[in-house]
Parts: C-alpha cells; structure tokens; sequence
C-alpha cells in the first residue's frame, strides 16, 4: 500500500524477471508509465485508476498526478503476478476473483493468423492481447489476429461488479501443423509393435 500525497507521486520498480503490475487506487487521476527507455504513456482516470501492466526485466516507473489544481490522497495498492506460459489450446483453468487479473505468456513460431481468446463461466470477462512490450493489440473473448514469430501476451481479468468466473486461455495455431502421421495412426502402429506382436514380412 503507497499513501498518495500532493500533487504527484512516482513509483519506481526494477525486476529481473517478467511480471505484471497491478495498481489500484480510487479517486480520479492521470498515470504515467515507462518502461525502460521508451517514451512515457499518459492515461486521463476520470473515476477510479485500474492499471495492469506488463513489467518486462529492468526499470518501470507509475507516475500518478492529481487533476486540475488538486491533490493526491487516499491509497494506491500495489500488487505483482508471475507471468504463466501457455501453448496450442485450452490453457489451465482459474478462479478469479472479482477485478482480478491473471496473465500468460506464449510464443508464435511463424507468421500467420493465431486463434487467441479464453473459456470462461462469464461473457464480462476482459481478454486482452499484448505484445512483448506490453502494447495492446486486441481485445474480445475471441481475436484471430496475424501474428509475426515471438512471445505475447494474454491478460484475462474478471469483470470488478460481478462474483468470481472460472476461465481459461485458448490458443489455435501457434505452433505449425506436425508432418508426421495423425496420432492414432502412430498408436496403431505401436500396438502392432509391441512386445507381443508377430513379426511382419
């Protein structure tokens, strides 16, 4: 928890590891992010501040200043989430409380179009498609954007107003189709393989 104050106030955050920031804190206000050396990104908060941020290795600074001539004041509360890697398909399944986030991380082996979405026991549930540097992409419980070989990411956050929602990521086409015969071709094969099976001429 980070007491706010006067007009501004920065956080400064240095991590060896990806991960994501969660910030919260109620009040209106403006937020400024960066990462590294990339130029800031400012956000206007009419309302309340709800900030999910991918936290690549090194440095980010949350900058938060009050609008007009007032003041900061109240509590920002800061939190950290791992990133969880995925591959092709149906992910593992998760209970989010509500306003909670859980973010994954999956890798692109070629260019192409890539099916990205999630599972989930509530159609409010917010799915969003980020790139390696945090940049949002996408949006919507089913995306089928063209994507160039790399590492994204998947953030799914349950709607704040609601109860708890089970969810899981899902992927399609991330990885390119296997040359090889179809598995119950190869389990067929083994069968007749097997330590019982009669030689064949």
């Amino acid at each position: 928890l980070l007491s706010l104050h006067g007009t501004s106030q920065t956080l400064r955050m240095v991590t060896a590891v990806p991960q994501m920031i969660h910030l919260r804190s109620a009040g209106p206000s403006v937020s400024m992010v960066r990462v590294g050396a990339n130029p800031p990104e400012i956000e206007l908060h009419s309302e309340d501040v709800a900030l999910d941020l991918y936290h690549p290795p090194g440095v980010m600074e949350i900058g938060l200043r009050a609008l007009a001539t007032g003041a900061l004041s109240g509590e920002a509360e800061v939190t950290a989430s791992q990133v969880l890697p995925i591959a092709e398909g149906l992910g593992p399944q998760t209970l989010l409380p509500p306003g909670a986030s859980v973010v994954y991380s999956f890798d692109v082996q070629r260019e192409g179009p890539v099916g990205v979405g999630a599972r989930a026991s509530s159609d409010l549930v917010d799915v969003r498609l980020l790139d390696a540097a945090g940049h949002n992409l996408g949006t919507g419980l089913a995306q089928m954007p063209t994507l160039v070989p790399g590492t994204y990411l998947l953030v799914l956050r349950a709607p704040p107003s609601a109860g708890p929602v089970t969810v899981r990521p899902a992927l399609a086409g991330v990885s390119p189709p296997g040359t090889g015969p179809p598995p119950e071709v190869i389990r067929e094969y083994l069968a007749k393989t097997g330590p019982d099976a009669s030689p064949s001429v």
